[in-house]
C-alpha cells in the first residue's frame, strides 16, 4: 500500500519545510524571543505582592466587620386579624408581614398559625404575654404554698408521733419502776 507524500512545487517551499529553527528565520526569532523574555522590573513584582496582600487584608477585614456587626433578629409584634373599621370581616389576604424600620415584623391578615403550628409558637400580644406570665407566677405561688402546707403537715405528724413515742416510753419506765 502506498502513502501519499506531499510533493513540493518549488525549491523554496521544499527548503522551508526542511529548515529547522534558526535566527535567520523571522518566525523562529519571534518564537525564541517569546521564551527568552527579560525579567519584570522589581517594582512591578513588589506592586503585585502588595496588591495581593492588600486584597487579602481587605477580605479579612470585611469578614470580621460582618461577624461583629450582626443584625439582630427581628422581633415579631402582635397584629390583629380584624381591622377597626371592619371588625367582623376577616382579612382578604393571608398573612401580611411588614418589616418595620426598627427591625420588628408586623403580621397582618389571617392568623399565621395553622395546621401543625403549636400554640406557643404563634405570636402573642403584649397583653396576652403579660397574662400568661401572671398565670405562670400564680401557679408557681400556689404550688409553693401547697408544698409549704405539705411540709408543715409532715412536720406536725412527725412531732405528734415523737410525742406519742415519748409518752409510751415514760409509761413503760413507770411500769418497770413500780
Amino acid at each position: 500500500m502506498s502513502q501519499y507524500q506531499h510533493v513540493p512545487t518549488s525549491e523554496v517551499a521544499a527548503l522551508e519545510n526542511e529548515e529547522e529553527l534558526s535566527l535567520q528565520n523571522p518566525l523562529s526569532r519571534a518564537t525564541i524571543n517569546e521564551f527568552n523574555r527579560p525579567e519584570p522590573h522589581w517594582l512591578k513584582r513588589l506592586a503585585l505582592i502588595g496588591a495581593i496582600l492588600l486584597l487579602g487584608w481587605f477580605s479579612v477585614y470585611v469578614g470580621t466587620v460582618h461577624i461583629f456587626n450582626k443584625p439582630k433578629e427581628p422581633e415579631v409584634i402582635y397584629a390583629t386579624r380584624y381591622s377597626d373599621e371592619f371588625r367582623y370581616r376577616p382579612a382578604a389576604s393571608p398573612v401580611i408581614t411588614e418589616y418595620l424600620k426598627d427591625g420588628r415584623i408586623r403580621l397582618r391578615g389571617a392568623t399565621p398559625g395553622g395546621v401543625g403550628v403549636r400554640e406557643e409558637d404563634q405570636p402573642q400580644s403584649p397583653g396576652a404575654k403579660a397574662a400568661r406570665e401572671a398565670k405562670m407566677i400564680k401557679e408557681a405561688e400556689e404550688k409553693a404554698l401547697e408544698q409549704l402546707k405539705e411540709s408543715k403537715r409532715k412536720a406536725k405528724e412527725r412531732a405528734r408521733k415523737r410525742k406519742l413515742r415519748e409518752i409510751r416510753d415514760r409509761a413503760k419506765r413507770a411500769q418497770e419502776g413500780l
